[in-house]
């Protein structure tokens, strides 16, 4: 029977009590073997170590908030045949990890459709499923963000900028699409971790999981690619202060831009990119729509 192991990277402590529900869904799922998590700092792990009392685990201290270099440091202790990688603000069933888990293959890497949790909007969706509705936005992002290109679920922008799924039209649908990306919660073979390509992510995690998707699709000959649309997850939604807001929103920014440089897309793109999709942000502030 193959067996996966479970890397979580956390930064907050006060997170301990959801990690240990993770620990605890995941290996009653009968399919993880060893759950690895990986804290910023001895706090963050002594907190989260005394949180839970069931199955094999190891505790890591990065010494470091960054989601990526954590994750690195997790990967590299794993021995199962595969890996499942998940945030620690991410819900989800020991039934939906199986399911999953049952797509797997050798020679592909699959997720989850996200959704969150405070207001059921799939993640990543408020910005598209508005664009829907807006000639003007929509021509924007095609014309200007998009060199004219038509814009397709699951692929990337010419900025580097993902285009999500809306998952409201296939929700009761398992099917593969062409995609380019996915998201940070994933499985796939550990044979994949040396070409698992990471940058040093400015903050504790943004776009580090299409750079790396993109390596995986093109650098590893032949991997399939699926998005599993049976198996629903749930991510918590944390409000911010509007200067925390925009501080985070420029550091999605320097990160979208290695994306972009990865990709060989277009900076002309990107500053379009900057300038549409923050004015959108400033629109809904001051509560004027678009036509």
């Amino acid at each position: 029977m193959k067996k996966m192991d479970l890397v979580i990277a956390t930064n907050n402590p006060d997170k301990a009590h959801h990690i240990a529900g993770i620990i605890g869904t995941a290996f009653g799922s009968g399919a993880v073997a060893k759950v690895i998590v990986v804290g910023d700092s001895y706090e963050t792990v002594r907190k989260i170590e005394g949180s839970y009392d069931f199955g094999p685990v190891v505790f890591l201290n990065a010494n470091v908030g960054s989601q990526v270099l954590q994750r690195q440091m997790g990967l590299k202790a794993t021995c199962a045949q595969y890996i499942f990688q998940t945030d620690d603000d991410v819900f989800f069933s020991s039934r939906d990890l199986l399911t999953l888990f049952a797509e797997s293959a050798p020679d592909r890497y699959v997720c989850p459709l996200i959704y969150d949790f405070d207001n059921s909007q799939f993640q990543g969706e408020g910005f598209w499923r508005a664009m829907e509705s807006s000639k003007i936005r929509y021509w924007a992002v095609k014309f200007l963000i998009n060199l004219s290109k038509d814009i397709k679920e699951g692929e990337l922008l010419a900025s580097g900028r993902p285009v999500p799924f809306n998952g409201r039209k296939k929700w009761d649908e398992k099917r593969e699409f062409p995609i380019l990306f996915l998201n940070s919660t994933m499985i796939f073979p550990r044979k994949f971790v040396p070409k698992y390509a990471y940058f040093e992510c400015l903050g504790p995690g943004f776009w580090e999981d299409v750079y790396c998707q993109f390596s995986f699709s093109r650098e590893l000959s032949g991997v399939g690619v699926g998005k599993i649309f049976i198996a629903t997850y749930s991510h918590g939604v944390t409000s911010s202060s509007l200067l925390v807001a925009i501080r985070k929103g420029l550091r999605q920014y320097f990160n979208l831009n290695k994306v972009r440089k990865k990709i060989r897309g277009s900076l002309f793109s990107f500053i379009c990119d900057f300038i549409l999709f923050n004015l959108s942000v400033f629109f809904n502030l001051i509560k004027i729509k678009w036509k």
